[in-house]
């Protein structure tokens, strides 16, 4: 099945080492949204924030994380039993993924690692080659409290395989990004991107 990832990064005629890395790098986080379906994540947890703009609306966005909310509240959340499916599907498009939860239970935002050393001499990619072992990582970030009121919509994707996405709306995702422009103590200036072009790209207006 690593045909099928080879087809896919040959689509985005990547043309130099940086290019192939980020572009592999995107379609690991592809792959790990479809296992994550595999294991029935979505029927707990919605997709949100930048990542899910690239992927779902297309807006040009680089980022290691793959951010969600649950639908509802849950302390007692455990990001374990989706990393041993998460390990199992990538197994199967003959990938080793290391995949470890770096989450304390009395935080809200519980986070894990994914990595895999080995993806890029697989693919024989320019960037393996560049001196160092390189790893593609790929980190998870869950928020085990939501605030009430988020609006969700489900999208269909097709890589690697035909699967659904529940996610948060359009609305909430910009709702997510006013209020952090709002509310952080300090400025990123991927808010501003994810929020401005994001917009104008989506015609959507959080209200």
């Amino acid at each position: 099945m690593i045909e099928i990832i080879q087809e896919k990064l040959r689509q985005y005629g990547a043309t130099n080492a940086v290019e192939q890395e980020n572009a592999t790098k995107e379609i690991v986080q592809e792959i790990a949204l479809y296992a994550l379906w595999r294991g029935d994540f979505f029927n707990v947890a919605l997709f949100q924030d930048g990542i899910s703009l690239r992927i779902l609306h297309r807006l040009p966005r680089l980022s290691e994380y793959l951010d969600f909310v649950l639908r509802s509240p849950n302390p007692e959340f455990d990001w374990a039993p989706y990393l041993k499916i998460l390990v199992e599907v990538f197994a199967q498009f003959r990938l080793k993924l290391d995949a470890q939860p770096k989450e304390r239970m009395d935080k809200a935002v519980r986070e894990a690692v994914l990595k895999d050393e080995a993806i890029a001499s697989q693919l024989d990619l320019t960037f393996a080659g560049t001196g160092r072992r390189r790893t593609i990582k790929i980190k998870l970030e869950i928020d085990t409290n939501p605030p009430p009121g988020s609006g969700e919509a489900t999208t269909f994707l097709d890589f690697p395989s035909e699967y659904e996405v529940r996610h948060q709306d359009l609305p909430s995702n910009f709702a997510l990004k006013i209020h952090a422009l709002l509310c952080r103590g300090y400025l990123k200036g991927r808010d501003w991107y994810d929020f401005s072009p994001g917009m104008s790209r989506t015609g959507c207006l959080p209200i």
